[in-house]
């Protein structure tokens, strides 16, 4: 018998990978359930890949301790599930390859070396020259290392036929499995789903916080794609380590599974923005796209970054995408540090725009103060690369909150979707701004197309519903927010706009439920409290309403309240004259949920009056 050769502890074969110390596969980076004897017989072929494993061998290693097993039965059993698992078949394999009464043989590549296979014992079907999903048969394989230090392999003949134009990256796996390095790799993740969206040739990239999700679901690729309305899905994995980075990307055609393109590359740490810029030329050239001239520029001229800047910035992305004022803190925190260093990286001051926009935007924190920096921020990103759609919508969100420059905003919205129309926050952004302006056809087609891009995206889903909510549509909104609480069923902005919805439809008990949940979630912002005393107040508990609104005046003695929040509850409780005095407070603050009193239907009982009419002068809307 052939000694088994020596094979590393962790064995890659097409999408597949079995990790011999766990004894867990994975397909495409999402872990199968294989166990038992199917799995051992993997490893036994895994061992020595184009040899054959005979049926005696697999008995006396697996079978040996069974003196009443039906050997025969059990072996036939363990194999054909292994098949249903790695998808294969006994009559046209491409992976397990039956010896009639002899054993099995491993006939797909192990570790992107292909398989020196022996001339088969029986005809085999005649299969398709492409590498299926799984690991088929490398037909036609290039390896070698390329001048900039990759490892590369293509398939003959391009992609099969079928064109792609939609694609969805799955979050990729952290080899280090150090959580401490979960920054890096969700930065890696991030930034090749934003320069893949930028690419003309692909009608659709789904955003990251729609495909978060499935970090670690055990749904096949079809089932993702299917839900993604995708036609291939990119998947990988990357390692941090010493000073270098390492990553494996592949492309797999969804509906068939197949691996149309996969490469590894090793770069320096400090080359790691220009090996973004290679993954995403070479996945277009996998799907056979062709670039613009300006778009191979971009991918090409990639701005070499210092590795502690670098990683600042990371930490800053990280940190904003946990959606908490916290969180934001740190993320400042984070992208002030990668400015000092580098005050000429345009993104990091993109980033700081965003975040300080966040946060001024919070009935807690003075708009004055932070809503400033945040325009600041984004005018530095722009004088350095006003290709930068992030910095476009964080100043078109400024001009428009604070500001009061209507028609800057627009330019400046039009601009991002323009230089990214795979942006979904761009189209999202400029969805909400139509909808202030009372243009709710255009606003519905705008967030139609972020929630195309970002569908399973608890701000885009809520964001969907409040656009249908402006325009008067309750009960299109009332769907939106039920589907954003499926997403996330303690999200607060969609909690407290459903309790309006509800409030407005003359279902009381139903809002006055959904407003103190999102209250009880949210304790210290004052917005939701504010909302809360209105809901409680036209649902015939002025008392319950007035504690609360005495409770935001006596915060509003030792910290900030926005007076939005103070507002709303008059307006609940009929007091025009105070909802008016509060109303011109904010004003004062530039409280940007101020641009909400011209078309939100929870401002109605105000309309008419011509002291709205001279609020909405003074802030320069538009007749």
């Amino acid at each position: 018998m052939t000694a088994p050769a020596t094979t590393p502890r962790v064995v890659r074969f097409g999408v597949f990978e079995l990790d011999q110390r766990t004894g867990e596969l994975r397909k495409a980076g999402v872990r199968l359930n294989l166990q038992g004897q199917p799995l051992q017989i993997l490893t036994m072929l895994l061992e020595r890949p184009g040899e054959l494993v005979t049926r005696e061998e697999l008995r006396q290693r697996l079978w040996a301790g069974d003196t009443f097993v039906d050997f025969e039965n059990g072996l036939n059993a363990a194999v054909k599930r292994l098949r249903q698992v790695l998808g294969d078949a006994a009559d046209a394999p491409r992976f397990i390859e039956t010896l009639p009464r002899r054993g099995y043989r491993l006939i797909a590549g192990v570790d992107g070396r292909e398989m020196e296979t022996p001339r088969p014992l029986v005809p085999r079907p005649r299969r398709r020259p492409a590498l299926a999903a799984g690991g088929a048969l490398v037909i036609a394989a290039l390896l070698a290392w390329s001048d900039a230090g990759g490892l590369r392999t293509r398939l003959k003949g391009g992609v099969p036929r079928g064109r792609i134009e939609s694609l969805a990256v799955l979050p990729l796996e952290n080899l280090s499995r150090d959580p401490e390095q979960d920054y890096f790799v969700e930065g890696m993740h991030e930034a090749l789903i934003t320069d893949l969206a930028k690419l003309s040739g692909l009608r659709r990239v789904i955003a990251r916080s729609s495909v978060i999700r499935y970090r670690k679901t055990e749904k096949s690729l079809p089932e993702i794609a299917r839900e993604l309305n995708v036609d291939a899905i990119v998947t990988g994995a990357v390692l941090q380590d010493a000073g270098r980075v390492r990553v494996t990307a592949q492309l797999i055609r969804a509906s068939s599974e197949e691996l149309l393109w996969t490469e590894h590359y090793e770069r320096e740490y400090r080359d790691v923005i220009a090996l973004q810029g290679e993954v995403v030329g070479a996945i277009a050239r996998g799907i056979e796209i062709k670039l613009t001239p300006t778009e191979e520029l971009h991918l090409a001229q990639a701005r070499p970054v210092k590795g502690d800047v670098y990683e600042a910035y990371l930490r800053g992305r990280y940190h904003r995408n946990r959606f908490t004022h916290a969180h934001y803190r740190q993320a400042i925190a984070y992208f002030e540090r990668a400015v000092a260093q580098d005050p000429g990286y345009a993104p990091a001051h993109a980033g700081l725009a965003y975040a300080c926009g966040l946060i001024g935007g919070w009935g807690n924190f003075a708009p004055r103060e932070w809503l400033p920096r945040a325009k600041a921020s984004a005018l530095k990103a722009l004088e350095i690369d006003d290709r930068l759609a992030e910095a476009h919508v964080s100043l078109a969100s400024i001009k428009a909150h604070y500001d009061w420059d209507w028609p800057g905003a627009e330019r400046e919205f039009k601009t991002a979707v323009e230089l990214d129309p795979g942006y979904a926050e761009g189209h999202d952004g400029y969805a909400i701004f139509l909808a202030r302006m009372g243009r709710h056809d255009q606003a519905r087609g705008e967030i139609d197309r972020a929630l195309q891009l970002d569908p399973y995206s608890v701000n885009v889903n809520d964001h969907w519903a409040w656009v249908a909510f402006m325009a008067r549509d309750y009960e299109r909104a009332a769907v939106g927010y039920r589907r954003t609480l499926d997403l996330d069923p303690d999200h607060v902005p969609a909690l407290r706009e459903l309790a309006w919805v509800y409030t407005l439809v003359d279902k009381h008990a139903e809002a006055i439920e959904s407003a103190e949940r999102a209250s009880r979630l949210s304790p210290e912002d004052s917005l939701t409290s504010g909302h809360l005393a209105s809901i409680y107040a036209r649902g015939g508990r002025r008392k319950d309403a007035s504690r609360l609104l005495a409770r935001l005046m006596q915060r509003r003695q030792v910290e900030y309240v926005s007076p939005m929040s103070i507002a709303q509850a008059y307006v609940g409780l009929g007091d025009k004259d105070r909802a008016f005095e509060w109303l011109n407070k904010a004003f004062e603050d530039r409280s940007g949920r101020l641009v909400n009193v011209r078309s939100q239907p929870n401002f109605d009982m105000l309309r008419g009056d011509p002291r709205l009419d001279d609020l909405l002068r003074r802030m320069d809307f538009p007749p």
